[in-house]
Order: structure tokens, then C-alpha cells, then sequence
């Protein structure tokens, strides 16, 4: 009985365990709400992550797109690691506003079906004519990401200073590595 209440409880991981499983550290107590809740795991991890390590570490740092865009260059994209619900496009915008960019030169294109096309004469054009990119969903193209790298890599040659790209996509194998490696990496909760 006291298992079922613990496993139907809104926050387990908040929930003191039944019996002798009280005693579990906190490491174990996490694998054990990964094995029987595993819809709590990312609270879980929080709440051990500020238990272990200490509470400075629990705490997003902010968000600071502009900061960011200093590192940025048309050599180095800014790679937007999304999570459920965010998007990071209105962020973008309003920077391209604090930079005056001008009209045109800031275009979003959401990949899928077909789009691959459109995102390299975005890209082309944007390189010539120094304004910015953003290619959303890029995990959407698994079979076009070599083609994305092999470009991006080309696109550094020669590029108008202005020129920056964005990158958005849901964690997961599907981008290359290089793709990461050579791009500032953020994400927002």
C-alpha cells in the first residue's frame, strides 16, 4: 500500500520512501524513480544535482543571447539545443533589432519536407548580402546535415562580415558533430 501511494504521488522524489528504503543514498534513490517514475527523472536529477553538488549548481545560468553573438562569427553559428516548448526565434529577432539589421536580412526557415533547397539560397544569400540565417529544426533532415556541414564549412570563405547563422534543434544523434563542435552551443529551459 505504501508503494502504490509513493509511485501515485504528484512529486515522489519530494515523498519520504516506504520501510527500510528510507535509508536509500540519494544516488539510488534516484536510479530507483528512474526505474518506477521515470516521468520525474528530470526534477529528480535537479534536486540531487543541488543535493551533491551544492545549489549554485542547480541554477540556470541566464540566458544572455547578445553575449553570445560577440563569439559569434560567420565561421562560428550560434546552435540553439532546444527543449519542449522553447523557441528561440522572437530572441532573435529582438537582437536583430538591437543590431538595426535590416529589413530582409534576418530569414527563418523551418526545415521539413523539402525545404533543404530554400535553406541553401537562404544561406547563399545571406552570405553574400551580410545578413542572418536561422535554419529551425534541423534534425528534421538527417540525409541533407553532411551536405549542411560541408556548406557551412564553405560558407566561412569569403562571407560579408555581417553574416551569422543560426541553428535550432531537439537534442538527439542526428546532427554531425562537426556541426556542434565548431558552434557556439545554448539552451534555454
Amino acid at each position: 500500500k505504501r508503494w502504490k501511494e509513493w509511485i501515485d504521488a504528484e512529486t515522489p522524489e519530494l515523498v519520504a520512501l516506504p520501510q527500510e528504503w528510507k535509508k536509500l543514498s540519494s544516488f539510488h534513490r534516484l536510479v530507483l524513480i528512474r526505474a518506477l517514475r521515470p516521468d520525474r527523472m528530470h526534477p529528480a536529477v535537479e534536486m540531487w544535482v543541488r543535493e551533491a553538488l551544492g545549489a549554485r549548481y542547480g541554477v540556470a545560468l541566464p540566458f544572455d543571447l547578445e553575449r553570445s553573438f560577440t563569439d559569434a562569427s560567420p565561421a562560428v553559428p550560434i546552435f540553439f539545443l532546444l527543449s519542449p516548448g522553447v523557441d528561440p526565434t522572437r530572441a532573435v529577432r529582438a537582437l536583430a533589432d538591437a543590431h538595426q539589421l535590416a529589413d530582409g536580412l534576418l530569414i527563418t526557415v523551418s526545415l521539413g519536407e523539402g525545404q533543404e533547397v530554400v535553406a541553401e539560397k537562404v544561406l547563399d544569400r545571406m552570405h553574400v548580402e551580410g545578413g542572418w540565417a536561422m535554419l529551425q529544426n534541423v534534425e528534421l533532415v538527417p540525409k541533407w546535415l553532411p551536405t549542411l556541414e560541408r556548406k557551412l564549412k564553405a560558407l566561412a570563405q569569403g562571407a560579408h562580415a555581417n553574416f551569422r547563422i543560426f541553428l535550432t534543434a531537439m537534442p538527439g544523434g542526428a546532427v554531425p558533430g562537426a556541426i556542434l563542435q565548431f558552434s557556439i552551443k545554448l539552451t534555454n529551459e
